[in-house]
């Protein structure tokens, strides 16, 4: 049986990652990056704070030198286990993963903090402002520390060339963010090309940002381990037939 192809366009370094594992599991990935992570320069406090709040890994992975020792010691709330690893990994020793969305994290942080609490949220554009708003709305001061930038990648032509040619059985979409960069190609190429195709989206957030009919599927929980169970799910096992 031929093994089911999948679209990767995540940034690198994740995009090499996953694609290890995505073969390890019996797919064959395509990999085509649409963004690309780039650090803030500059990217600092403008006074003390009480805590930190993270969104994402490269929050932290991008965050400065003298941003991380000027938060070492602090409690760190972070979404989800990689999150929080990361920010331990940063130096970040206080680091617990507070859920799974900036929802949770955001009712997490107000349980544990006291109303005139100063956070601050290390993350990068562009973002959602879920986090911010919620915590403001709940008498929390917000400094929003943007380490890092996501910007556009354009396929080359023989890239794209060699998408349609060899074709793709599923979509692995991790964020609201990209969905406007996936859809640009997907303007690019034959409509049946990309219509059969499922598409495996982290979280619900993600999924609303797909439009149109398409085939869309949601991971149980906004983790990679089980976006990879849904697409397992999909294709009755690793190396089936889509």
């Amino acid at each position: 049986m031929t093994r089911a192809r999948v679209l990767l366009t995540r940034p690198e370094p994740g995009a090499s990652r996953t694609a290890k594992t995505l073969v390890a599991r019996g797919y064959e990935p395509f990999v085509m990056p649409l963004t690309q992570v780039r650090a803030v320069a500059d990217a600092g406090l403008s006074a003390a704070v009480d805590c930190v709040a993270v969104t994402s890994a490269n929050a932290v992975r991008y965050a400065s030198p003298e941003l991380i020792a000027a938060l070492r010691g602090l409690p760190v709330f972070a979404v989800g286990a990689r999150t929080a690893e990361a920010a331990r990994a940063a130096g970040l020793s206080d680091a617990e993963d507070a859920g799974g969305t900036a929802a949770l994290l955001a009712a997490t942080l107000i349980a544990r903090t006291q109303a005139d609490a100063r956070v601050a949220y290390l993350c990068g554009t562009p973002r959602k402002p879920v986090l911010e708003a919620t915590l403001l709305g709940a008498g929390r001061q917000v400094e929003v520390v943007a380490t890092y930038a996501t910007v556009r990648f354009v396929p080359e032509p023989p890239e794209l060339d060699a998408l349609a040619r060899h074709g793709f059985d599923a979509v692995l979409v991790y964020s609201a963010e990209s969905v406007a960069a996936l859809m640009d190609v997907f303007s690019k190429l034959e409509r049946s090309l990309w219509r059969s195709a499922v598409f495996v989206c982290l979280s619900a957030d993600v999924a609303q940002a797909l439009h149109g009919d398409l085939h869309v599927v949601i991971a149980a929980t906004p983790d990679e381990p089980s976006l990879l169970a849904r697409l397992d799910g999909l294709f009755a096992g690793p190396s089936g037939s889509h």
